[in-house]
C-alpha cells in the first residue's frame, strides 16, 4: 500500500512539474493559418507597380484586393498569418522606380463590383484592403 501511495505521489509531482515548465500553447483567434502562395516569378522579375493601378483601360482586367505593402517578404508573410480568407491569397513583388515592395493580394475577381463586395467582407473581419487590378503580366497562379 505504501508503494502505491508513493507511486501516485511521484506521478502527481511529475505532472505538476511538467505543467509548470512545458511551453503553453498560445491561444489564437484563428485555428488555421492562412494558406498563401508566394509568386516566385515576381521575386526574380518584379511586376511594375503601375500595372496594378485603377482604373484599368483593359476591359478584360481582373481585380484583386491589396492588403498592405511591405518592404520585406517576412513582413508580408507575418501579416498573412493574422487573417483568413476563402479567396486565394498571393504575395507578389512589385517595383516602382528603384523601390521594391511585397504586396498581399486576396482573390481574383472578374469585376470591380465583386472585388468591392469581397473588400467589405474582409473589412467586416477587421482587415482593411484596397481594390486593385491584378497585374496583367502575372501568371494565372
Amino acid at each position: 500500500m505504501n508503494k502505491t501511495i508513493i507511486i501516485y505521489f511521484f506521478i502527481l509531482l511529475v505532472g505538476i512539474i511538467l505543467a509548470l515548465f512545458l511551453p503553453r500553447q498560445i491561444a489564437s483567434k484563428h485555428t488555421d493559418h492562412a494558406a498563401y502562395t508566394v509568386d516566385s516569378e515576381s521575386l526574380i522579375t518584379p511586376y511594375l507597380l503601375s500595372d496594378m493601378q485603377l482604373p484599368s483601360s483593359n476591359k478584360e482586367a481582373e481585380y484583386t484586393l491589396r492588403v498592405g505593402l511591405f518592404r520585406k517578404l517576412g513582413q508580408a508573410t507575418d501579416k498573412v498569418e493574422t487573417f483568413q480568407s476563402d479567396a486565394p491569397i498571393h504575395i507578389i513583388k512589385a517595383k516602382d522606380n528603384q523601390k521594391e515592395w511585397f504586396f498581399i493580394l486576396v482573390g481574383r475577381y472578374s469585376s470591380e463590383f465583386e472585388a468591392e463586395q469581397a473588400k467589405q467582407e474582409l473589412q467586416d473581419e477587421g482587415v482593411s484592403s484596397t481594390v486593385s487590378v491584378w497585374p496583367a503580366t502575372a501568371n494565372n497562379g
